[in-house]
């Protein structure tokens, strides 16, 4: 029942680090209670660092977020717009450049 109310979104992210830093990123589709840990490790340089498809209920936001030493960054996405819908502000940047992409699958016309 939760998969067909939902849709497929691929979550990209890059990233590039002048020093390096323990970083987790999550996903969490509104709807759905339990955050999902995209990935938990030390990073440095310049990285792809995963690509991952989750669900995500339709109609509704996908937040990538970003947890960095003590600091919380989010992305929010939705199906109805290209790129993100909102983003960090510039404090981001004390720790690096960030890419998060998010890729929604097409919807059925059935």
């Amino acid at each position: 029942m939760i998969i067909a109310r939902s849709i497929e979104a691929v979550v990209q992210v890059y990233a590039e680090v002048d020093h390096p830093h323990h970083v987790k990123f999550t996903a969490l589709s509104n709807g759905y209670d339990d955050e999902i840990v995209l990935f938990d490790d030390k990073i440095s340089g310049s990285v792809k660092l995963f690509q991952h498809i989750v669900a995500v209920k339709r109609n509704e936001n996908l937040d990538v977020l970003l947890r960095v030493d003590e600091s919380l960054f989010q992305w929010t996405f939705h199906d109805e717009y290209v790129g993100p819908v909102s983003s960090p502000d510039d404090s981001i940047l004390q720790y690096g450049q960030f890419f998060v992409r998010v890729l929604f699958a097409p919807k059925n016309s059935a």
